[in-house]
């Protein structure tokens, strides 16, 4: 599951415990193992969508991780660059089919503030996408560059 989740100085340790949580997540949901890979020692200045003049600067934690298919963390890397190895269990008998969500969340509610931090997060997807959908640069580029069938 490669990832560029970056945190902001604000809420920092919730996007680390989120982001620690993902693999062994979906490990325990699908009955699978599961490797996070994630942007590690990286800093990122950042514009907010829909708000101009609005920079945030944006720190990648790594925290790339392999889950065995219990759910068990078996490594994780720290906030650098490296590469881990695990011996992961392929058994057919704990594969799974998760039932699908109950609410607008992608996979689960975050643990810390669930309803203020779906707000915020259905918030930032719609200011995204309509500055994705009002940028003349992207326009452009897909005028420059028209797809190839």
């Amino acid at each position: 599951m490669p990832h560029s989740a970056p945190c902001i100085p604000i809420g920092k340790e919730i996007m680390r415990r989120s982001l620690a949580e993902v693999g062994p997540f979906y490990a325990r949901a699908f009955g699978i193992p599961t490797v996070v890979v994630n942007k590690a020692a990286v800093r990122s200045r950042s514009p907010i969508p829909g708000i101009p003049m609005l920079h945030l600067d944006f720190d990648f934690p790594g925290m790339s991780t392999i889950s065995d298919s219990d759910g068990r963390m078996l490594e994780q890397l720290p906030d650098e660059e490296g590469v881990v190895v695990a011996d992961v269990v392929l058994d057919p008998a704990r594969r799974r089919t998760p039932q699908e969500p109950k609410s607008f969340y992608w996979s689960r509610a975050p643990r810390t503030f669930p309803r203020s931090l779906g707000v915020l997060f259905v918030a930032m997807e719609h200011l995204g996408a309509r500055a994705y959908h009002r940028s003349k640069t992207r326009r452009r580029s897909a005028r420059a560059h028209p797809h190839r069938e």
